[in-house]
């Protein structure tokens, strides 16, 4: 995480500004997988996840970050109308073990704070989807994306 707005009433940032923010939040430059927002959104618009994964994929393709593959949420919400919920027909889907969910549940409400009837509590996915880019031609279409 980084200092960047993460609100919902966003205003664009310059590409240079959240490539940096990411690169200065790193503990390295090489990783054994990234694992990263996709530019279409967990949920309906969130510019700041959209803006990073763009940066991650830009690094990615240039080289200031390595990793055999990247992988990008893979979520929809049906225009906000619903829960964001894996995609069914992303390169990845985990159900997670009830143990597992539990985990990460319990981080969320009792690490970070969040009541149970938050939204990020509410929110906290049964199953996981992810795309994977694992070459320049995926990631500079995942790029291409409006």
């Amino acid at each position: 995480m980084s200092d960047l707005d993460d609100g919902p009433d966003q205003w664009p940032l310059d590409d240079g500004r959240v490539e940096q923010a990411l690169l200065e939040c790193l503990p390295s430059r090489h990783f054994d997988r990234i694992v990263t927002h996709s530019p279409c959104g967990e949920y309906t618009r969130h510019l700041r996840h959209e803006e990073v994964a763009r940066a991650v994929l830009r690094l990615w393709l240039c080289g200031a970050l390595s990793a055999p593959e990247l992988w990008l949420f893979a979520y929809d919400d049906d225009g906000g109308s619903r829960l964001p919920r894996a995609i069914e027909s992303a390169d990845i889907v985990h159900e997670l073990s009830p143990a597992v969910w539990q985990r990460k549940h319990r981080l969320i409400t009792e690490e970070y704070g969040f009541s149970e009837a938050s939204w990020e509590a509410r929110v906290t996915p049964r199953s996981e989807g992810f795309f994977r880019v694992t070459s320049a031609e995926r990631a500079r279409a995942w790029l291409e994306q409006p």
